[in-house]
């Protein structure tokens, strides 16, 4: 039950408009609702839900929840606020979950499984738990295939869809994911703000960038990928991969440090820019964001 919780609820205008707040209310929380009045379909995702999930932020805080979550138009996914109107990725939500189920014994096999995208303050944090964090190319069908190899109870993304196999199937469903979350705060007797403040993020960098040709990029940049490995030197991580429809290179460097991360990240560019013709289309800080 979800007695005594206070709960903000964007339906996105979406699939989840009506059974979102319903479940939850059935289930005794008092619900703060916006998103939840789909019209003729136009109005999806348009002012909110999991992919501008500043709606649900701003919501929870104002009403002063004790959480928010927002679905996205097909409610496949889910992201969170805490209380003070802090985003909960999907990262930090499988963080929270797995957390609580590895301290009651419950998280057999220990570990989770994200993408190469998923932070390295993420990966620490459920180190020092005693989980191990497996990761696997960003799309919910690779993030499956690793958990049925590994056995994993759960497996997602940053943007919040996130798979509980031995509930749901192999498929995100936002719903689920809510009240999977709303559980374990409930049963530690814990606001999200308290588990948003258990540990920070890496910074974390990602450039897109045009290109004239995307062809034998591994082969060009191999040194320079090389000496970013040397920089990082085991505090961070470099990931680079081709869009799969656009002539864009997509370039995410993450470290413990700021400064570290630019540095590696701006020589990588001027060779990105340089050996394959590159210009940047973008930057987007991914620290405190949803990424994927």
């Amino acid at each position: 039950r979800l007695d005594g919780m206070k709960i903000a609820v964007d339906g996105a205008n979406g699939a989840a408009w009506l059974l979102g707040s319903a479940v939850i209310r059935e289930l005794g929380a008092e619900v703060v609702e916006t998103g939840c009045h789909p019209g003729d379909g136009t109005l999806i995702n348009a002012e909110g839900g999991a992919t501008k999930p500043d709606t649900v932020q701003e919501l929870t805080k104002t009403h002063g929840c004790d959480v928010g979550v927002a679905f996205d138009g097909d409610a496949d996914r889910a992201v969170f606020s805490d209380g003070q109107g802090r985003l909960i990725n999907g990262d930090r939500t499988i963080g929270i979950w797995a957390a609580h189920m590895q301290a009651r014994g419950e998280l057999n096999p220990p570990v989770v499984v994200g993408t190469v995208m998923s932070n390295g303050g993420f990966e620490s944090y459920l180190k020092e738990k005693g989980v191990t964090l497996d990761r696997a190319k960003v799309g919910d069908k690779y993030v499956m295939a690793r958990i049925d190899e590994t056995g994993a109870k759960i497996g997602g993304e940053q943007s919040g869809h996130i798979i509980f196999p031995g509930l749901v199937g192999p498929t995100g469903d936002g719903i689920a994911t809510a009240l999977q979350l709303f559980r374990a705060l409930k049963r530690d007797d814990r606001k999200a703000a308290e588990f948003f403040d258990d540990y920070l993020p890496w910074p974390q960098l990602m450039v897109n960038l045009a290109v004239e040709q995307r062809d034998g990029w591994e082969t060009a940049l191999a040194d320079d990928l090389r000496k970013a490995d040397e920089e990082l030197a085991g505090r961070g991580r470099v990931v680079v991969r081709p869009s799969g429809t656009q002539p864009v290179i997509r370039v995410m460097v993450e470290a413990d440090e700021e400064g570290l991360r630019d540095r590696v990240t701006d020589a990588l560019v001027a060779a990105v820019e340089q050996k394959l013709g590159g210009h940047v289309e973008g930057r987007v800080d991914l620290t405190w964001s949803l990424g994927d």
